[in-house]
């Protein structure tokens, strides 16, 4: 009587018997030595432990096979395979064949032969479809890692899975389907960045917007005052041509002419007088929100020598050192000769004020408006 041929990979190696998991864990051996359903064309679960069962390994591998080939190992430390062989025997069927790879150099000897690529050791498992060898696609033989932190299915569940989406016909679907889903996400985070530059030159846009908006409301509220002033159109005209330190020379000029009568101007007439630097921006900041006009008012009335006879500017030194100005420092003298003094622009010590120089020749300088706690002179 005949029977049917063995496979050819029962041929090649040597399936696991009980007495080869003896030294193991009870439920290790259990596991192992459980009882698969026997199916007639189903083959056991083979072990590869010398150089020989390698090559036979190797040979059944490069051979005319049309199932996939499962590659378990062991553990770091010899223990049994993390993927219960008995059970993935049973779950299978005979749609693959199962081989347990049992030493780390036998591991080593399979990663050169198939390429590193297709490595396999330290408890983990590898599924080999027909045609894997040197050159192939990790991506078509998947790696099942023993351990998946965060991962809570059982490692045979994981080999499961991994075999189902990695069969070739799987794959053939699978592929392109990833490869769109990668450049939907690749074109999703250009949306997302193109969306975040969009919102950060709205942002900007309304920024500048609003800068805009109250330099109009400032211009606005120059354009009131010097309208009420009895300025005609031509003279708006001419002073809206002006630079700042230009429209600053004007307002001085008005002032003086507003605030005295003829006879007082020939008896305090406009003297000489010059602009720092940075004496027009420091009036147009807006930390010291204090009036253009009420600054011009108080550089005509020091220029025309009325500032002391004024109440509410009171012109005083303008002092400086280790009591940050106090009445015991001495008044601040400039290389040049030129004294510092200063006066009030409002009440209370956070009030602005207006320092200026006083120059040998009587020439006023005004250095700059700031606020009464900047003494020290910058």
């Amino acid at each position: 009587m005949s029977g049917a041929a063995p496979p050819r990979s029962q041929a090649s190696v040597q399936p696991i018997r009980p007495s080869d998991v003896e030294g193991h864990a009870p439920e290790q051996q259990a596991d192992v030595q459980a009882p698969a359903p026997t199916l007639a064309s189903e083959v056991p679960v083979l072990r590869v432990s010398a150089r020989k069962d390698l090559r036979r390994l190797l040979a059944d591998l490069r051979g005319a096979r049309d199932r996939a080939t499962v590659i378990l190992t062991v553990g770091a430390r010899g223990e049994a395979p993390a993927f219960p062989p008995g059970v993935a025997r049973a779950e299978l069927k005979d749609s693959a064949a199962i081989f347990v790879v049992e030493s780390a150099d036998i591991c080593r000897r399979l990663a050169r032969a198939l390429g590193p690529q297709l490595a396999v050791d330290g408890g983990d498992a590898r599924i080999l479809w027909p045609g894997a060898g040197p050159g192939s696609d990790p991506a078509e033989h998947p790696l099942v890692p023993a351990h998946v932190a965060g991962d809570k299915r059982a490692p045979l569940e994981r080999l499961l899975a991994a075999f189902d989406l990695s069969r070739p016909l799987v794959r053939r679907y699978l592929v392109p389907l990833q490869a769109r889903l990668a450049t939907l996400e690749e074109e999703s985070a250009r949306a997302r960045s193109s969306l975040r530059d969009s919102e950060d030159e709205h942002r900007a846009a309304v920024q500048r917007a609003e800068s805009a908006e109250t330099r109009l409301a400032e211009l606005h509220a120059r354009l009131a005052a010097l309208q009420a002033a009895g300025l005609d159109a031509a003279e708006l005209e001419g002073v809206a041509r002006m630079d700042p330190e230009a429209r600053m020379q004007r307002l001085i000029c008005r002032e003086w002419l507003s605030a005295l009568q003829a006879s007082d101007r020939s008896s305090h007439p406009l003297g000489g007088y010059r602009l720092a630097p940075r004496f027009v921006a420091s009036v147009e900041d807006r930390r010291i929100a204090t009036p253009s006009a009420r600054v011009a008012f108080a550089c005509a009335m020091v220029a025309c020598g009325r500032a002391a006879e004024l109440a509410g500017l009171e012109p005083h030194p303008w002092r400086e050192g280790k009591t940050n100005g106090g009445g015991d420092d001495p008044q601040a003298v400039r290389a040049d000769g030129a004294k510092g003094c200063m006066c009030n622009l409002g009440h209370g010590r956070g009030a602005a004020r207006l320092f200026y120089w006083v120059l040998p020749n009587g020439t006023i300088e005004f250095d700059s408006v700031r606020n009464h706690a900047a003494i020290a002179r910058q």
